[in-house]
């Protein structure tokens, strides 16, 4: 698996961990601000866990950085990146729904019978 790969999956498995320890975070009864504080800190230090133990570094041919660093900021964001690929899951989600719903409004409205009809006189032709 490439980097990319192991990074994608890292921030997949992190994001099912931080959904996992939500309810033990809520259970302390924090802020709101301050629970979403806490997960992002938790989120970020699981990212920074899993990219050590994998070796996970992202920036490995980027000029002369230290492994380390990378490791850590492959670190930092997978766990922040687990935020960011929920919501983009949630966006393809979103789309897929507005886009069935106009193609189901499309055929209900008669337009699709139309359009369809017309393309295949065009091809009969």
């Amino acid at each position: 698996m490439n980097d990319f790969g192991a990074f994608m999956a890292a921030a997949a498995t992190i994001n099912r961990f931080v959904e996992f320890v939500k309810p033990l975070v809520a259970k302390l009864n924090l802020g709101e601000q301050a629970y979403k504080s806490v997960l992002v800190v938790i989120a970020v230090l699981a990212g920074v866990a899993v990219a050590l133990l994998g070796k996970l570094n992202l920036f490995a041919g980027v000029g002369d950085m230290n492994a380390t660093v990378g490791i850590l900021l492959t670190g930092v964001l997978s766990g922040l990146g687990a935020d960011v690929l929920n919501a983009f899951i949630d966006l393809l989600y979103g789309w897929r729904d507005v886009v069935r719903a106009r193609a189901f409004a499309t055929r209900q409205s008669g337009l699709w019978d139309t359009v369809h009809t017309a393309e295949q006189k065009k091809l009969a032709a």
